[in-house]
């Protein structure tokens, strides 16, 4: 809990302690660290070309295998699409998070608003509009608990395969009704105070959102590596809605430069 101002850059330094970890990749012999400086300075097109040689790899490990058929390629594709949606996912969130959190401890001395205000979303779509062509420029408190909360909702629904239970849509809007009841929780008037204790609440959420994209990004890789007919990840493809989540994706980045040169070849 915050109860000083010598706590308050405390909070906001262990929020990026918690997403300035390295990136890890599976190899085929060892795991690969790669400095989350490099990713930062590099943005998408590092981990765009790393996607592509997951997929790469995977083809050609299917032929030593002679399994080369239409139903393993279409597997192997899916699984190479659901890992570039994880990779992007967590690259985007990292950079939300790092970007609002700098610019907290840079501007630590100015007066600003810190209300919490909640949108009410209605639909998955809603939730993605909203985080990534919000053209709102300038600091929005509600803006960094709302990307907190959800992307460890949306996570907990892929690693537990929750989504498997709903048609798309009566999963796009049950994800939606659990965004908006979670942040009632946390809806303030002006008070920086309370808003930083808010941060620092919600540290676990963000450390068990790393944790799981990690464990997801790592299943994809092991699969694309060493595997070829999952059933979990074949699965996932019908009961997850993969296709119409990155329609989705797409439709909301396309007006982005860097999204629409990650998701160019989809």
């Amino acid at each position: 809990m915050i109860s000083t101002n010598d706590n308050k850059i405390d909070v906001l330094e262990e929020v990026l302690k918690c997403i300035n970890e390295d990136w890890i990749f599976k190899g085929v012999n060892n795991d690969i660290k790669v400095p989350i400086e490099l990713i930062n300075e590099d943005e998408l097109n590092l981990l765009h070309i790393v996607n592509d040689l997951y997929f790469v790899e995977s083809i050609n490990r299917l032929k030593e295998t002679e399994q080369n058929n239409k139903e393993q390629l279409n597997i192997l594709t899916g699984i190479s699409e659901y890992h570039k949606l994880l990779v992007f996912l967590k690259y985007i969130y990292q950079v939300e998070l790092k970007r609002f959190v700098n610019d907290m401890i840079e501007n630590d001395g100015e007066k600003r608003q810190y209300d919490l205000v909640n949108p009410i979303f209605k639909n998955l779509s809603s939730i993605w509009d909203y985080l990534f062509l919000d053209s709102e420029v300038g600091f929005n408190p509600s803006k960094i608990v709302i990307i907190i909360l959800f992307y460890n909702l949306f996570l907990g629904y892929l690693q537990n395969n929750e989504t498997s239970y709903y048609s798309y849509k009566i999963f796009s809007k049950q994800i939606a009704n659990n965004l908006n009841e979670d942040f009632q929780n946390y809806i303030i008037n002006d008070d920086k105070d309370k808003f930083l204790r808010i941060i620092n609440s919600l540290i676990i959420h963000i450390e068990n959102t790393n944790n799981i994209f990690n464990n997801l990004i790592n299943k994809c890789q092991h699969s694309l590596l060493f595997t070829f007919t999952i059933t979990d990840y074949k699965e996932f493809s019908k009961g997850s809605f993969l296709k119409s989540t990155i329609k989705e994706f797409k439709k909301s980045f396309e007006i982005m430069k860097n999204c629409t040169i990650f998701w160019k070849q989809m």
